[in-house]
């Protein structure tokens, strides 16, 4: 798994994430799930490393915030997909061998400081990073190489910018993610 990236559920199980106790372990709070297709971040800041006894996992909570916590070792061997690797077509997710996506639903992009870059409303186009590697300050963005507008106009970041997965309230699920496969 990439660390810091945005992976994908392709298991069938719903992965149970907790509060997590001072040595990384799982705590008996449970804070939400990684359900069966739904996306999350596995890692934890990016650039750092993990000691921890149990799986990090940055989660959208049913408050639809980001939040991190732990899944136990139970679920290790769970099928995880790379973002990168997988799109949605709106039922269900399907390998894809280009980082290109096609916004479905309006977000925004933003550089690498956090400043916005522009508007992206339906029809427009992203190229995914390749570990899909979540914001610093914004842990619901997504790395990603370059956009286009739905106009045609490119952007093409130096490093990389962020799109914000959340946008508008949107969920990181397979039917309401806003990316589709291009």
């Amino acid at each position: 798994m990439a660390v810091s990236g945005w992976q994908v559920n392709l298991s069938g199980q719903k992965i149970p994430i907790y509060k997590m106790n001072d040595n990384g372990s799982c705590s008996s709070t449970k804070i939400g799930n990684i359900t069966k297709n739904e996306c999350f971040v596995e890692g934890t800041v990016p650039g750092t490393g993990w000691e921890g006894v149990d799986a990090p996992a940055v989660i959208l909570d049913a408050n639809h915030n980001m939040v991190m916590g732990v899944f136990p070792e139970e679920y290790w061997g769970c099928e995880f997909g790379d973002f990168a690797d997988y799109a949605s077509n709106g039922t269900s997710w399907v390998a894809v061998s280009t980082r290109k996506r096609k916004v479905q639903y309006a977000t925004r992009a933003y550089y690498a400081d956090g400043s916005k870059c522009c508007d992206l409303p339906a029809g427009s186009y992203v190229w995914l990073t390749a570990n899909c590697t979540r914001g610093q300050s914004n842990k619901n963005y997504c790395a990603v190489e370059k956009v286009q507008t739905a106009a045609g106009k490119t952007y093409t970041f130096s490093g990389c910018g962020f799109i914000d997965l959340t946008y508008g309230g949107r969920w990181v699920n397979v039917g309401s993610i806003l990316l589709r496969k291009a």
